[in-house]
This record gives C-alpha cells, sequence and structure tokens, in this order.
C-alpha cells in the first residue's frame, strides 16, 4: 500500500468534505510518530480536538490548527493539513494558521508557553506566490511537508499509519501455508476428540441395549 493508494481511497470513500480532511489529520498524526525522521522528535501528537490547552485559543472550531505536535525537548509544534488535489494554496489559506500558531498557551504546568515550530502539509504542489512569501523569515519558522516527501516515505510506514497489519498484505501462497500449519496443529487434536466422543456414545448405547435384553 502507497501513499497514493490511501488518498485515492480518502478522495472517493469520503463522505465529505470535511471527513475527508478528518481522515487526512489522523493519517498525519499516525506518520508523524512513525516516520522515521521525527521518531526520535516527536513524542505525542494531537487532533486539535485532543489538545489539552485548546481553550486559550477561544471556542472556535475553526482555529487554523488542525494537529499539534510535543517534542522529546518539551516543545510544542503547530502542523496544517491539506488535503488538496486541484485547489491553490493561497495566502488566506495560511493567514489563520500563522496568526493562530503564534498565540501563547498555559501548558499542564501553567507555564506561558508557544509553538516554537510550525508544519504545513499539503498533497498539493499548487502555491500561490504570495502564500509562499508569507512563509519566509517568520519569528516562528514554518517547515513544509510536500507531496513528494510523503510519497518517498517507505510503504511500509503507509501500512502501520493507515492501521493495515503488514501481515494481512502477504501473498496467498504464504496465507495458505498458514492455514496449513494451523490445520496439522490442530487437526490430530479434533480428530482425537471425535473418536473419543463416538467410542463413548457406542458404549453406552451397547450397555443400554445389553440391559433392555436382561
Amino acid at each position: 500500500m502507497t501513499f497514493r493508494d490511501i488518498l485515492n481511497k480518502y478522495r472517493t470513500q469520503s463522505f465529505s468534505e470535511q471527513d475527508k480532511g478528518t481522515r487526512f489529520e489522523r493519517l498525519m498524526k499516525a506518520w508523524l510518530l512513525t516516520a522515521p525522521q521525527y521518531q526520535n522528535v516527536i513524542k505525542e501528537v494531537w487532533m486539535w480536538s485532543e489538545f489539552p490547552f485548546r481553550k486559550d485559543f477561544g471556542s472556535g472550531h475553526d482555529v487554523g490548527i488542525d494537529l499539534v505536535a510535543r517534542t522529546v525537548d518539551g516543545d510544542y509544534w503547530a502542523v496544517q493539513c491539506k488535503c488538496y488535489q486541484d485547489t491553490q494554496i493561497t495566502k488566506a489559506h495560511v493567514d489563520t494558521f500563522l496568526s493562530t500558531s503564534e498565540k501563547r498557551f498555559r501548558d499542564e504546568e501553567l507555564r506561558q508557553v508557544g509553538f516554537t515550530h510550525r508544519l504545513w502539509i499539503a498533497t498539493t504542489e499548487h502555491w500561490s506566490s504570495e502564500a509562499t512569501n508569507a512563509l519566509q523569515n517568520l519569528s516562528i519558522p514554518v517547515s513544509k511537508i510536500s507531496l513528494y516527501d510523503l510519497e518517498t516515505s517507505p510503504d511500509s510506514i503507509w501500512l502501520i499509519c493507515s492501521g493495515v497489519s503488514p501481515q494481512r498484505w502477504d501473498n496467498s501462497s504464504t496465507v495458505t501455508q498458514r492455514i496449513s500449519r494451523r490445520f496439522l496443529i490442530f487437526a490430530p487434536t479434533s480428530l482425537l476428540a471425535g473418536m473419543v466422543v463416538f467410542l463413548s456414545l457406542f458404549y453406552v448405547g451397547l450397555f443400554l441395549w445389553m440391559q433392555k435384553i436382561e
């Protein structure tokens, strides 16, 4: 299973744009926790609805941040996810994300903290020049994760991220061998149990028949 396979599935099977976006956000959450380049960097990732300190940002549903990552050093990263195909990313798309991710909030120890880094993940390469320029020379840097970056992640990573065990993608001969081994293990036991039941019933019947004759 490749990233393209998952992307095409989301685009064809999602009930709505919101459903597709949520699926993609969950996939990116799993990817950030699994991708080799982040394994020793990111400790945990929240969906925005799960982020324990989101109340400091107001009660609005769409604040421009989709995921929040916490690093092994305790820093917080704001993440935006866009599952676009032909839509161009404009400056209007990035403005809310940039302004919201500049706000500070209180952590579990009631310290005033803020985001130290930002990620923009997009499945399109269509960026307006204004949007690209808006991400330059910022006090809180923004890293772009492109479609190419996602597509070049190992397929095994996408199997894990999509919740599919790699064993389910074994070829049919391997699956057949597994079934055969299980049959060879359990068949003798099942056969012996069946013979015991049969003989028990036979002798009970024989005993009752002899009692009737007497």
